[in-house]
């Protein structure tokens, strides 16, 4: 048994944001007030709703740009807030989505959607701004958006310091720090492709989000690559995939492992010691991190090979990192 020490510095799980807040349960449909509700109820970090502008100036929440045939951007209020939702509730308006908002506790993920005409959509930043204002809920509010435009409208009328991120998947890191973005929030294939962003952002101070994650597989392709929030449809799947591991992640300092020596040429040297042969090479394998889900145990093993140098102490010459299951 080794311990090996660990930094404060080590990584934090992702932050869990449900996607249009949690609707896969009954009773509760995308971007409903009982969705937000539902959100908050299970301790995300974040509940990500879309708003619109309407016709006659009134915000509402919806995700596609169509509600049963009519337009949002064209269409008055009073027709499209008769519409109604799959769990029986009608299409909220934002100021009744924010007056529930301000009973609960979660963070408020504000979509502002793209809207065909952009002085409209200048004049949507303008009011959605002011109405989080007025109802008290800047500190609980983050923006994000496809548009290029109400990017930078947001930025430029947000209370300075609200984080605003870019959805297009198109802006690199360093553009993104240029106009205080608060950093990238793309889908997952884009980070899949372009994985150097992660750390980009990273080190540039940003923060990166990863959408729309629903596998098992995808959310743990994130965790292990030190994402900051995954937005998800199945928010209490991830959360208890984050549970299962958070007991490695919350440690800091002395962190008992499991290690074992071998490929040693001197055998009587079974641990580290500053007396090793010098050029003594051996493979030193640690269980990184042990968890069970559904059944299954699964564990992340790094191999890490080291050689004993002439007074220069110990260098690592390979380390590899592979996973298992039983």
């Amino acid at each position: 048994m080794f311990g090996v020490f660990c930094s404060n510095s080590m990584a934090e799980l992702p932050k869990v944001i449900a996607h249009r807040g949690y609707w896969k349960t009954p009773s509760s449909a995308q971007n409903s007030l009982r969705a937000l509700e539902l959100a908050d109820s299970i301790g995300v970090y974040g509940s990500e709703f879309d708003v619109w502008l309407t016709k006659d100036d009134v915000l509402i929440v919806n995700h596609d740009a169509v509600i049963n045939g009519m337009d949002i951007e064209s269409s008055s209020s009073k027709m499209l807030l008769k519409q109604k939702l799959k769990n029986g509730e009608t299409v909220p308006t934002l100021d009744a989505f924010l007056n529930r908002a301000k009973k609960l506790s979660v963070r408020l993920i504000c979509e502002l959607k793209p809207h065909k005409d952009k002085q409209r959509e200048a004049e949507a930043v303008k009011r959605i701004v002011e109405m989080v204002r007025k109802k008290g809920l800047e500190k609980r509010v983050e923006y994000i958006t496809f548009s290029a435009e109400g990017l930078l409208e947001l930025i430029e009328q947000a209370p300075k310091g609200t984080p605003v991120y870019y959805l297009n998947g198109s802006r690199l890191p360093k553009d993104l720090k240029f106009i205080d973005a608060a950093g990238q929030d793309y889908h997952i294939n884009v980070f899949r492709k372009h994985i150097g962003w992660i750390k980009e952002c990273h080190d540039l101070g940003l923060k990166v989000n990863v959408w729309t994650v629903n596998s098992l597989e995808d959310m743990q392709w994130c965790i292990d690559r030190g994402v900051d929030y995954i937005t998800t449809d199945e928010p209490e799947r991830l959360q208890e995939l984050l549970r299962s591991q958070r007991s490695f992640h919350d440690v800091a300092g002395f962190l008992p492992v499991y290690g074992k020596l071998r490929d040693c040429k001197n055998p009587l040297y079974s641990r580290l010691s500053s007396d090793m042969q010098p050029d003594c090479m051996f493979v030193l394998e640690l269980i990184l991190r042990v968890w069970e889900l559904d059944g299954q145990l699964n564990i992340i093993i790094s191999s890490i090979t080291l050689q004993r140098r002439q007074s220069k102490g110990w260098t690592c010459i390979v380390c590899k990192t592979g996973s298992g299951s039983s």
